[in-house]
């Protein structure tokens, strides 16, 4: 498995992997090499918090993608679980907003593949929150196939502001 100060690495090196073509094979290989990330993403130093944060959002986005909601699930609580860590000068760059937010949308697709509703409104809410351009993010998540059975439902308009 990965040690702790090889995060970043693994980050890089998966990254546009899980990205672009998030296979079986090359899944379950990030899993792997990543298993400890979860509970380690609370005790991870300020400068692995990003790495951990990253790793475990492209992780969970992947498995979400796959239809395993359960994993995605958790490992996009257990990114979000280092967000605390992040420096101040950390939490003023692009890279910490995108993975909160996409954190966060994609919480509100599994949250809405399992029929609850305030959950689904409660992530959308937080992602436009955490957005620089909220327009885009409220764009985003109107236009995401998965979230477009919500369109007709107060709550959901509501919470996208439409």
């Amino acid at each position: 498995r990965a040690p702790e100060r090889y995060a970043l690495q693994v980050l890089m090196m998966w990254h546009t992997a899980m990205a672009m073509n998030p296979d079986a094979v090359t899944l379950r290989g990030l899993d792997w090499l990543t298993s400890d990330l979860e509970t380690a993403a609370t005790s991870a130093t300020p400068a692995s918090a990003r790495a951990h944060l990253w790793i475990l959002t492209q992780r969970g986005r992947a498995w979400s993608r796959r239809g395993e909601h359960a994993r995605a699930r958790r490992d996009l609580l257990a990114g979000l679980a280092a967000a605390p860590l992040f420096t101040p000068e950390d939490r003023d760059r692009n890279e910490y907003e995108t993975a909160i937010v996409s954190a966060h949308v994609e919480l509100a697709v599994i949250a809405a593949a399992s029929a609850a509703l305030p959950d689904a409104c409660a992530h959308a809410r937080e992602a436009l929150s955490r957005a620089r351009a909220p327009e885009i993010v409220a764009d985003e998540l109107w236009t995401r196939a998965e979230l477009q059975p919500l369109h007709d439902d107060p709550a959901w308009r509501a919470a996208l502001g439409r």
